[in-house]
């Protein structure tokens, strides 16, 4: 059974395992919760010579939500994007242990690295995440597989078991210290993040 985050439920997720598929250009894997910053970590040590940027993605907040879907006449939900440039490997760790519990386990962030190559790394709602890559998807297997996450034909995701009975749940975290995504936002915001703009989810 897949270890989910800590702001996540899932009715069924006995039926939810580890594993990851081969996309064209990226690959998408089930992680338990406890496995996933290392395979953030190991990603970047993998690219230590790049740059590197972190996004950060949350929903927009229920006042700007309730504007921009008036104003584009749906009811489709939106994200806020954030990004903080230029990071190196030492920042880019240093970020994972500030604020990693928190971006981990909070149930609606979505969050990652990329480099200045194009490859990316990104933690996705209900314990999923996704590698990208156009030329070098082998050495990111060669990661997951050194955590015991095998290759599969196809990986069943949270996504698949869910229903209009069962549609799963993702709600925010709180650390130790009663931090949340939002306090994380303020402190990275005086490191030089940004929000570069609003989308549909």
């Amino acid at each position: 059974m897949l270890e989910m985050i800590k702001g996540a439920k899932i009715k069924n997720a006995i039926n939810l395992e580890e594993g990851y598929e081969m996309q064209e250009n990226f690959l998408l894997a089930n992680v338990d919760a406890s496995k996933i910053i290392n395979l953030i970590q190991d990603f970047i040590k993998e690219n230590k010579e790049d740059s590197f940027f972190l996004f950060i993605e949350i929903p927009t907040n229920k006042e700007e939500e309730i504007k921009l879907q008036a104003k584009e006449k749906t009811e489709k939900l939106h994200m806020d994007i954030y990004y903080l440039d230029g990071i190196t490997e030492k920042e880019a760790n240093v970020f994972l242990e500030e604020y990693g519990e928190v971006l981990i386990h909070d149930g609606v962030v979505q969050f990652g690295f990329g480099t200045q190559r194009n490859e990316e790394i990104g933690k996705y709602k209900y314990n999923l995440v996704k590698i990208y890559s156009k030329d070098n998807l082998k050495k990111y297997t060669k990661i997951l597989e050194n955590h015991n996450i095998v290759k599969k034909e196809k990986v069943k995701t949270a996504w698949d078991f869910f229903t209009k009975e069962n549609p799963g749940t993702s709600f925010s975290y709180y650390d130790k210290n009663e931090k949340n995504i939002y306090d994380c936002l303020k402190e990275l915001k005086e490191k030089g993040l940004y929000k570069a703009e609003t989308r549909v989810e």
